[in-house]
């Protein structure tokens, strides 16, 4: 028993011996996939992570849309995304004209299985 722990344990130094670290460098918001990402804003402040899947559409958790406060959903005017989002830069402000939310998203609870919501953005 324990030679085999410890061939285990001589197999994974040597694996993390040599591993290969990269150098992080920083995301160039005008390349590619950096520029599909950004955030998604409405006029209370709050914001949501998005991603841009098609010319004229963003993808986001159902309840980015959702207001709690009113238990109501928010008004597709009062949303924008800004695509290459990074610290406060962004490639495009796009406004919001209409949004779709998930069948089985339910306004009174969120639930990860639901949490799909999709609208088309206009410059």
């Amino acid at each position: 028993m324990r030679p085999r722990i410890l061939v285990a344990f001589l197999v994974l130094v040597a694996f993390l011996g040599k591993a290969n670290c990269y150098e992080l460098l920083p995301a160039d918001i005008s390349q590619y996939p950096w520029s599909s990402i950004g955030k998604l804003y409405n006029r209370a402040g709050e914001a949501c992570t998005g991603v841009i899947i098609s010319p004229i559409q963003v993808a986001t958790a159902a309840h980015c849309l959702y207001n709690p406060r009113t238990q109501t959903l928010l008004h597709p005017e009062s949303l924008h995304f800004l695509a290459g989002y990074k610290q406060g830069d962004y490639r495009e402000d796009l406004r919001v004209s209409e949004f779709r939310i998930g069948p089985n998203y339910a306004l009174d609870e969120t639930t990860v299985a639901a949490e799909t919501a999709i609208g088309p953005s206009c410059a």
